[in-house]
């Protein structure tokens, strides 16, 4: 197959989605398989946004993760309780966002191998 998408749009309209923060794993996965018919500058550019966005959601979390701690030193026992299951729900988010910045560098290998 020829390569016909040459503006992030026509990947957009290709992956049906309005823009790529909204990326869900499966349309991700599907932008993978897309690479090889996809403009290699476009492809760059679409790939260089993911990072920032789980750079500043991890920066973000670590802070939440700070407040939570902080929270937990000066609370009673059962606040504790509770704080500690946000604390592991934040643990969860940071560990999914790690997964993403490991498939992100992953695409990046990937488009570095089809051009």
């Amino acid at each position: 197959m020829k390569k016909t998408l040459i503006t992030e749009e026509d990947v957009k309209k290709a992956l049906d989605i309005s823009d790529f923060r909204s990326l869900s794993k499966e349309k991700l996965m599907e932008f993978v398989s897309m690479i090889p018919n996809i403009d290699k500058e476009v492809a760059i550019k679409i790939v260089e946004q993911f990072p920032r966005f789980s750079e500043m959601a991890t920066s973000m979390i670590n802070k939440m993760l700070d407040v939570c701690n902080i929270a937990i030193a000066k609370n009673k026992v059962t606040e504790k309780e509770a704080i500690n299951s946000y604390k592991m729900i934040l643990e969860t988010i940071k560990r999914e966002l790690k997964d993403l910045i490991d498939l992100l560098n992953t695409i990046n290998c990937i488009i570095d191998l089809t051009f």
